[in-house]
């Protein structure tokens, strides 16, 4: 069966299986050691991907410690640091706070690997150690795996051939070879998931959304109609001024005219976006004829069209205008990094990315090498908007959304 990836369906399943696991698991004690998580779930490459966590964090605290009057490189410090640090993992302690988002984590992890491996390994490897493939790392990562494992295979290959290899380089070679070859199933995981809570139906078939159809336009996401709304907005408030405008030049026309005229004035419709009055007022004329009269209707109604005509011409003008400017606004461009301009680049970084000029430049690295605009935006709605606490009506996101549109329109 072929699953629909969903991150964010994935997200709000794994809280809820998460939810359940550690009521079982914590029902009699405070905390968890490495092998009561070795075998807190059924699905052994869950209980795999919290050590790997575990092991990262573990990482992290042994580089933290350096310090400007000691020196930790000496080999006799690296030692007894190395046997210290040895011994700390063999006394594993979380608790249920700390656990959870690690189970909600792997749980997330586990079921991209399954489903959708191209974006899982893609995460992974951009967080190589200097950006760069090496078999130490292959190693040591492939033992937290049980779904896909032949993906390391070949990481070892281009290891081996290719040590200094950059990420983005590994990553096209390895989604080629997974467009090349099938992928493991996922059954398994998914039935063991299903036993505790149901999780199948989640991915097969979307969950319904309530759709307001407005003049029978086709659904839009929410990140679309923030460019799309102000495009309409500001036309409309043209259409608002060009009908003012048109009203006041239709009544410019003089009273004594309408009580003399033998056949009413027909003003053809513009072609513009606004509307105009279509139906104007006829009066009927004694029935003595004076080819004076005649000649003033026609040098007024010769004024009125000339009015409208000018006005119209303006306003055609004037929307073609602002039209040419989304167009340009709009357009589809190469490479997000190019298209944003010093300006947003500062505000950017310091709004989006709390002033972290190496988070900018990575993310926006991250986002270029991507196929799709659903991939991008899968992408930032897990990692920056929820690490950086973005908020999703400022200015700031409204403009990087609308580069990205861009970038894979």
């Amino acid at each position: 069966m072929i699953y629909k990836w969903d991150a964010q369906v994935a997200e709000k399943y794994a809280k809820e299986l998460a939810t359940k696991i550690c009521e079982e698991n914590y029902n009699d004690t405070d905390s968890l050691d490495g092998n009561q998580i070795l075998s807190a779930t059924s699905v052994h490459q869950v209980n795999l991907l919290v050590i790997r966590s575990l092991y990262n964090r573990w990482q992290e605290e042994t580089r933290r410690l350096q310090s400007p009057y000691f020196d930790f490189t000496h080999p006799e410090v690296q030692d007894a640091l190395s046997e210290f640090m040895n011994i700390l993992s063999q006394f594993i302690a979380v608790r249920q706070k700390e656990f959870e988002p690690l189970l909600v984590g792997a749980i997330v992890d586990t079921l991209q690997l399954g489903m959708k491996p191209s974006e899982y390994f893609s995460k992974i490897l951009r967080d190589l150690p200097n950006f760069r493939i090496s078999g130490q790392w292959v190693e040591r990562n492939r033992n937290y795996f049980k779904i896909n494992t032949w993906v390391f295979d070949e990481l070892k290959k281009i290891a081996v051939e290719n040590p200094s290899m950059y990420a983005n380089e590994v990553i096209e070679l390895i989604h080629a070879k997974l467009n090349e070859r099938d992928t493991d199933s996922i059954e398994e995981t998914l039935t063991a998931f299903s036993e505790i809570v149901a999780v199948q139906s989640r991915f097969t078939e979307p969950e319904k959304v309530e759709v307001v159809e407005v003049e029978n336009k086709p659904s839009k996401s929410f990140f679309d109609s923030i460019v799309e709304d102000k495009l309409t907005s500001r036309i409309r408030e043209t259409s608002a001024n060009q009908s003012v405008e048109r009203h006041s030049l239709i009544e410019f026309e003089p009273q004594v005219i309408k009580s003399e005229i033998v056949n009413p004035i027909v003003v053809e419709q513009p072609t513009a976006v606004v509307s105009v009055r279509e139906e104007i007022e006829t009066v009927v004329m004694p029935s003595r004829a004076v080819p004076t009269v005649e000649a003033e209707k026609f040098e007024i109604r010769s004024v009125n069209e000339k009015h409208v005509k000018v006005t119209q011409s303006l306003n055609d003008k004037a929307t073609m205008t602002g039209m040419m400017t989304d167009y340009h606004r709009l357009s589809k461009v190469d490479s997000i990094r190019k298209s944003i301009s010093l300006n947003q680049r500062y505000l950017f970084t310091k709004n989006l990315f709390r002033d972290n000029v190496d988070a900018y430049n990575k993310s926006v690295d991250e986002l270029d090498q991507l196929y799709s605009f659903e991939d991008a935006q899968n992408l930032v709605t897990r990692e920056y908007v929820r690490q950086y606490s973005w908020n999703m009506t400022s200015v700031e996101v409204e403009e990087f959304f609308e580069i990205l549109r861009r970038r894979f329109s």
